[in-house]
């Protein structure tokens, strides 16, 4: 029975929430889609060997129904999957949770996966030092593994060739352990240089531009949006850079006006930006495009007080089909929508994600994120956070979810897990 069309890590995503990256759209419709596992085993009959543990459950699409298994397991000492698979159609994917250590986190923080418990506390340590270790040892080889194009499931890193491609994925992994001028410096190390004369080809104007977005984005993300203007204003008006790349720049900083709330500044700038858009080299332009130009006018209207013109712009822009490319990822409308949900503040819809996800049957990691990890830097998403969180600390949730255990609760907290990676990474010898 074929009722996945996803890879599995797309699929735990799709599922986590707005907090999470969404690689993959469902097909068919999630909706149409019942995973339920059994309860853990309590005669030890589940666990094949201490490196190994399954879960047996059934998957349906409402027509029929199939066994199913979601099994986590050490492999080597130096990998930790989780692999859900559908025996009858001999298909199974794995996530690595050393590339997404949150998701171990959740698995450790919901009692519904207290089986697991063991494993993950072996692989990753008492105090989730293990893991950490890992997740900092193993990042190039992770970083140049990343594929170019749609598999790669990022828009920026699809269209990099290998070398800015390795530096900018490297850098996103040292962003998440906290480490921003380390991520910061090793992106000013890959920035393309011109030639001679100090003029850049089209490919390396492309590549100066995308790496210098991921600059921005990383210091954005850390809370240091000022420095990500800043490092925009100098892409703008960079002459050497042709105009049509230099366009990102103006884009990505009407994004962050309009998080701000600094929506007239954000509409004098993406207005103009969406007719340049319109008449740019097509070869310059990627699928589904102008849906980013919608979401960041509409977040941009509505924080004015201009709700209805916000409704209309954004109409339909999330719930159209994605956008097919064969040498780029187009992002979901579902990450679009999450993205300008924060950026208005709609805590109704956010509050209904969470709880969706919560009723899911993996483990919510984006629920255990909000409700155990960092405060977001940004005022505005503080306030959102506090109020999800006061949501959700119900009796029904806490019954369902444990805090992290001490040190693990450091992998969500970015200032925590800086200062373990950067002992990790200097006592390692080079």
């Amino acid at each position: 029975m074929r009722i996945l069309h996803m890879p599995f890590a797309a699929l735990l995503l799709t599922l986590a929430g707005p907090a999470q990256a969404t690689p993959g759209d469902v097909a068919p419709d999630p909706s149409s889609i019942e995973i339920s596992f059994d309860p853990p085993a309590t005669d030890g009959a589940a666990v094949q060997d201490v490196n190994r543990i399954c879960r047996p459950g059934t998957i349906s699409n409402g027509i029929r129904s199939s066994p199913i298994s979601l099994c986590l397991e050490a492999v080597d000492g130096h990998r930790l999957d989780l692999t859900l698979a559908i025996p009858e159609d001999q298909w199974s994917e794995s996530l690595s949770l050393i590339s997404a250590p949150k998701i171990a986190v959740a698995y450790l923080s919901d009692r519904r996966f207290e089986d697991f418990w063991p494993l993950l506390i072996r692989f990753g340590g008492e105090d989730g030092g293990k893991l950490i270790e890992a997740v900092v040892a193993t990042r190039k080889e992770r970083a140049a593994a990343v594929p170019r194009g749609p598999g790669s499931g990022d828009t920026l890193l699809s269209a990099l060739g290998q070398a800015s491609r390795a530096a900018v994925a490297e850098a996103r992994i040292l962003s998440a352990l906290g480490l921003t001028p380390e991520a910061n410096e090793l992106l000013e190390r890959a920035l393309p240089q011109p030639d001679r004369k100090g003029r850049y080809n089209k490919r390396k104007s492309f590549e100066w531009v995308a790496v210098s977005m991921a600059r921005a984005a990383s210091l954005h993300n850390a809370g240091h949006p000022e420095d990500a203007i800043e490092i925009y204003r100098k892409m703008e008006q960079n002459d050497a850079i042709a105009a049509e790349y230099r366009l990102n720049a103006v884009i990505n900083r009407a994004a962050l006006l309009a998080e701000l709330g600094q929506g007239v500044a954000a509409l004098e700038l993406i207005e103009p930006a969406a007719r340049q858009f319109v008449v740019s080299p097509g070869d310059a332009q990627i699928a589904g495009s102008m849906r980013q130009f919608d979401w960041i006018r509409g977040c941009a209207l509505h924080n004015l007080g201009r709700s209805d013109e916000a409704q209309r712009v954004v109409s339909g822009i999330f719930s159209t089909p994605r956008p097919s490319s064969t040498d780029f990822f187009v992002p979901a409308g579902r990450t679009l929508e999450a993205r300008y949900r924060w950026c208005i503040g709609d805590l109704t819809w956010l509050n209904g994600e969470f709880r969706k996800e919560l009723e899911q049957p993996f483990a919510p990691a984006a629920a255990v994120n909000i409700l155990y990890g960092k405060t977001p830097p940004y005022p505005q998403h503080q306030q959102m956070a506090n109020a999800i969180r006061s949501q959700f600390r119900s009796p029904e949730t806490i019954g369902r979810l444990r805090e992290p255990p001490p040190g693990w609760r450091d992998l969500l907290d970015s200032d925590k897990l800086a200062v373990r990676a950067r002992a990790i990474i200097a006592s390692t010898p080079r």
